[in-house]
């Protein structure tokens, strides 16, 4: 165990068991008076022996870097999901802020500029974890609408009738392949590994409300061909998307066509993670039954 402790390089992510214990003589170079005395090592990520910067290299140069963009130039594609994996080195990510698309807006649910909401996590066990967030967090706001913003739901609802959203205090969790079942036995025709469009997820809400008397829920394990290429495929079935292993990521990554650059940085000691990205309009308009994301 000690060769193989000191084989591993800085910014491995590993996994340690041991031993809690008090030792005969006190600790002086530490936190804590008590030390550790490991029986087993696990490495879950490995990152590349040269990392392309070091802590002393990391330290911003007072230099201005401020580069104007060409006046009628289109703005550059930024995959916001890419950027905040790649935070995730760094630890939990979680921000409300402003969005916006170079691209046209002429849809009913769809808007160039919102607010969003995005999150990213390291799991430490399993991706239910993250799930576990998203339901903790919708339920904490749905109770926060209904008990902090009466008058304002009053007030939408005088000119936009709606009934209020029927959710459960344990978010109900099914997998694609449950949704798409529940979909067949309802004789409607699904291909079980193409993303579902409106129309069927509307027929799905309305089935799923039925038989479980609630509006939100979580749809998990999508069919890999319809996710990006950042999503992991299920270690029991490869046609759909679960969890995450760096060395298949890149792997994926590679086979869509993917610049290196983009993947680097999963090579550089990243965590098992995982999150979800979402517009608060949107969540608006579903939360008070709008036909149109333009009236929130």
């Amino acid at each position: 165990m000690v060769k193989f402790a000191t084989s591993l390089s800085k910014e491995h992510n590993v996994d340690i068991e041991g031993i809690v214990s008090v030792p005969d003589y006190p600790i002086k170079r530490a936190t804590q008076n008590v030390e550790l005395q490991v029986t087993n090592i696990y490495c879950f990520s490995k990152a590349l022996p040269t990392l392309p910067f070091n802590i002393v290299d990391a330290a911003r140069s007072e230099a201005d870097n401020k580069k104007a963009q060409e006046a009628g130039k289109q703005l550059p594609d930024v995959n916001q999901d890419l950027h905040k994996q790649m935070a995730i080195s760094w630890g939990f990510v979680f921000e409300i802020a402003s969005v916006f698309r170079v691209e046209k807006s002429d849809k009913l649910k769809h808007l160039c500029e919102f607010v969003g909401l995005d999150m990213e996590m390291e799991i430490k066990e399993h991706y239910f974890e993250v799930m576990d967030v998203v339901d903790g967090l919708f339920v904490a706001m749905f109770d926060s609408l209904n008990d902090k913003r009466k008058k304002e739901l009053e007030a939408v609802g005088k000119q936009y009738p709606f009934e209020p959203l029927k959710y459960l205090r344990k978010t109900l969790r099914l997998t694609f392949e449950e949704g798409v079942q529940m979909l067949k036995e309802a004789d409607v025709e699904v291909n079980p590994l193409r993303d579902i469009n409106t129309e069927l997820k509307r027929k799905l809400g309305k089935l799923v409300l039925e038989k479980y008397g609630t509006e939100f829920y979580i749809l998990h394990r999508y069919p890999t061909a319809v996710r990006p290429f950042y999503t992991m495929p299920c270690c029991d079935n490869p046609t759909y998307i679960s969890e995450y292993d760096p060395t298949l990521l890149c792997t994926r990554a590679q086979s869509c066509g993917i610049d290196q650059k983009s993947i680097d940085a999963f090579r550089f000691g990243t965590a098992p993670h995982g999150g979800f990205g979402v517009g608060l309009g949107r969540v608006v308009m579903l939360f008070c039954g709008l036909n149109n994301i333009h009236e929130t």
